[in-house]
């Protein structure tokens, strides 16, 4: 009789653990199971009330696994979390839930460098080295504080902070700036300093608009002893001008990626409609002149064999009116059109309107064993082993640039045309969700004499860049 009481003991205690783990419960027909306590574990960095937020159930309410499913997909989403596991064990007077996460690394630093071998116009190599931090889940509330600082050639600082109302789909952003550099092509050196704010509503899960306002002075100053080198005319400024203005923004942006980093599959695009006309300076015809600027943007990811993702990017840029030399619009350098450097096209008429058009077939070569790097995990919270994938990646690239504010869709408009092709290498810290690119792309240039062309190499580097 013992022997018989222990066995059945057993299988209760058994049947009870595989009751509790299990996320599928259903309550017995006519017995509705209501959920009387929620408890949180493994949020190192996150609030318990953040989390609620993403909670499609209540305290009070009845037990629904489908809310349960959908509150694991919601905290996911966030990106900040790499495992999220959610059970409900059967207490005498309802259900106790238990949510466990694991928090993702919450920092990605900054660092890298561009270079450009043109300044004034004029062959010349100068280099910009820049670093700083993007801290996500800042204060456990789900914002991002972003600093950034860069020198050599170009000096400047900036910093961006985004919080969300939680419990609502709204959200407001802020940043600042100041930068000092010199133009890639006219005898110019510049000051910018700038302030930014926005505000944001999030459309269901995947889409959200923004409304910003970007108040900005930039100040510039002739370089008069690189006048006569020039090969561009000096647009008829004064020696130095201030310039003040105001942008303000309309922004719309749907994301269906798989991830954000690392995207395996699916599509993002945005459209954005941005204005002057908000505050502007004196108009000088020809020179500085209002406008309004319509961007669309779309990638899509296309999954292969073996891993390997063929991404197409397209990026359509239209203007109601000639915005002059001050707002000329310029294509070239890493994430715009690669094989030439920063800002290299559009100097041959005052470009206004753009159509892009971009190809990169990705394909994984190696990936090393989970790596315990000392040096990672005194940086990283929750960084744990770290994995590396290394991929190569063969480049297409090609832009053409049109004088007509509607270029695309004019009969008649003066056009520039440039093609890269090349090829690269991307490392990846998957743990980390951070990458880093080396990519060589030969640019098609007409030769001085008319004769032909020549594919000179670029050597281009980026951190971080989806595409």
């Amino acid at each position: 009789m013992r022997v018989r009481i222990i066995f059945f003991a057993a299988c209760l205690l058994l049947c009870g653990y595989i009751f509790a783990e299990s996320e599928d419960i259903q309550p017995s027909a006519g017995a509705p199971v209501y959920i009387r306590v929620i408890d949180i574990h493994g949020n190192v960095t996150t609030r318990p009330q953040t989390l609620e937020a993403f909670f499609d159930f209540r305290i009070g309410e009845e037990l629904d696994t489908a809310k349960l499913r959908s509150t694991r997909e919601n905290i996911l989403r966030t990106q900040l979390y790499t495992e999220v596991d959610i059970a409900a064990y059967m207490l005498d007077d309802g259900a106790r839930i238990v949510v466990t996460v694991k928090e993702a690394v919450r920092l990605q630093l900054i660092w890298g460098g561009s270079y450009s071998t043109t300044r004034y116009g004029v062959p010349d190599l100068w280099i910009v080295l820049r670093g700083g931090a993007t801290l996500y889940n800042f204060r456990g509330r789900m914002e991002e504080l972003s600093i950034e600082g860069k020198v050599w050639a170009l000096r400047g600082v900036n910093a961006l902070w985004t919080k969300p109302f939680l419990s609502t789909p709204y959200y407001i952003s802020a940043g600042a700036g100041v930068e000092t550099y010199p133009d890639e092509a006219l005898p110019l050196d510049f000051v910018d300093l700038f302030v930014t704010m926005a505000a944001g509503k999030m459309l269901g899960k995947h889409s959200k608009i923004a409304l910003s306002a970007t108040p900005m002075r930039q100040n510039n100053r002739v370089v008069e002893s690189q006048m006569d080198d020039s090969p561009i005319p000096t647009p008829n400024i004064p020696e130095y001008r201030s310039l003040y203005e105001a942008f303000g923004a309309v922004t719309f942006t749907s994301d269906y990626r798989n991830s954000r980093f690392d995207t395996r599959s699916g599509w993002y695009e945005t459209f954005d409609v941005r204005t002057n006309w908000l505050y502007h300076d004196n108009v000088i015809p020809g020179v500085y002149t209002p406008f309004f600027e319509f961007t669309n943007d779309f990638k899509y990811y296309l999954p292969l064999l073996f891993g390997d993702v063929l991404t197409t990017h397209l990026r359509l840029t239209m203007r109601d009116t000639d915005a002059g030399t001050y707002h000329r619009l310029t294509y070239g350098g890493t994430g715009s059109m690669r094989g030439y450097h920063d800002k290299a096209l559009g100097w041959n008429f005052v470009a206004n309107s753009a159509a892009f058009v971009s190809l990169k077939y990705t394909k994984p070569i190696w990936k090393t064993q989970p790596l315990n790097i000392p040096l990672v995990e005194s940086i990283y919270q929750n960084a744990g082993l770290i994995t590396i994938r290394f991929d190569l990646s063969l480049i297409a690239d090609y832009v053409r640039l049109f004088d007509k504010p509607l270029g695309p869709l004019a009969l008649e408009s003066q056009t520039q045309d440039a093609l890269g092709l090349g090829f690269g290498l991307r490392t990846s810290f998957l743990e980390l969700r951070q990458s880093g690119n080396v990519e060589v792309v030969f640019g098609k240039r007409e030769r001085p004499d008319h004769s032909g062309f020549d594919w000179k190499p670029m050597l281009h580097f980026s951190l971080d860049r989806g595409f």
